[in-house]
């Protein structure tokens, strides 16, 4: 729900107190979800609403590791780059 961070966004996606957030998890199989969101802010959407759903499906072979500095974590990344990015934008 958010673009903070994205280079060139800008910092909070708007939204208003009336603001609404529904999603919604079915599983369809032994091995997937579906996962949907609708999102309802008739003062910032023009429409007044979108919705966004896409299949998760069970990956046995997926990897977690723990939040920290290592080759798999590409967030570091993301962060320096748009940290970067952001300083240099202010010149």
């Amino acid at each position: 729900m958010t673009n903070a961070g994205v280079p060139g966004s800008p910092p909070l996606t708007p939204s208003t107190p009336n603001m609404r957030v529904t999603e919604r998890f079915t599983r369809t199989a032994n091995d997937t979800i579906d996962y949907g969101i609708t999102v309802q802010d008739p003062e910032v959407l023009t429409t007044g609403t979108w919705s966004a759903a896409f299949p998760m499906k069970l990956d046995n072979a997926y990897q977690m590791y723990e939040y920290a500095c290592h080759e798999g974590n590409t967030a570091i990344r993301n962060y320096i780059e748009t940290s970067r990015y952001e300083r240099a934008q202010k010149k």
